[in-house]
């Protein structure tokens, strides 16, 4: 991949959200690894050949997490930091709460607390993409007419419920569908909303559907900003 960023003034992340087995692993497959650090906070094999090229960090602490994220942030080889997964991060955040003697409103202002730093440092990024994996939630929403409505956010307790969405220009959602002739499952990621799956994407970006590849969807967005 040549010349890998090339984006606005404000940095374009990326969060791709979903179930478990939905294919938000292997869509990283086709990154380029020689500029890619993934910071692997689940501690698992990436599903697919080729994965030991990637420079990855396995923190299993917060505080290891911001310093592995901090690192890849200074380092000038890496342009692509994929945040695996934010859904392992969140958990990380009371037992670490508790045990510096918090508790009560304090366990619940730090974990909001260091959710909005990190999504902060995220977007303070400079000529980096974050890629950002997440496990989503039902939850109820209001309409803009005023009624509730279930709709598919990235899952979070806290302040953050149903607002993690806001701090990334694209949000993709993947879906699993049966090929007719094969039967064979395919992978895709949805760009935009459609009432209760929240996935965004600036006007024109990407078709409605597209395949699960984060390579291909660095390359469109590289693509749109550049023909401005």
């Amino acid at each position: 991949m040549s010349d890998p960023i090339l984006t606005p003034d404000a940095p374009v992340n990326i969060a791709i959200v979903g179930t478990s087995g939905s294919g938000k692993s292997s869509s990283l497959e086709k990154l380029d690894p020689s500029i890619t650090g993934i910071i692997n906070i689940e501690s698992k094999p990436l599903p697919f050949r080729g994965a030991g090229k990637f420079k990855q960090k396995y923190p299993k602490t917060v505080n290891e997490i911001d310093q592995a994220l901090d690192q890849f942030l200074v380092d000038p080889q890496i342009k692509i930091i994929v945040f695996e997964s934010f859904t392992f991060y969140t958990p990380l955040l009371l037992p670490l709460a508790k045990s510096i003697g918090m508790k009560g409103y304090d366990i619940r202002n730090f974990y909001n607390e260091r959710i909005a730093s990190l999504l902060k440092k995220f977007n303070s990024a400079k000529n980096k993409h974050i890629i950002m994996t997440a496990i989503d939630d039902t939850i109820k929403m209001m309409s803009p007419g005023g009624e509730e409505a279930d709709q598919r956010k990235i899952a979070v307790e806290g302040t953050h419920k149903g607002k993690i969405e806001s701090y990334f220009t694209v949000v993709l959602y993947t879906t699993v569908r049966a090929n007719k002739t094969t039967g064979v499952a395919e992978y895709f990621f949805q760009t935009n909303a459609d009432g209760m799956i929240t996935a965004k994407s600036p006007k024109g970006m990407f078709p409605p559907l597209i395949p699960n590849d984060c390579d291909l969807v660095i390359k469109k967005m590289q693509e749109y900003y550049k023909s401005e």
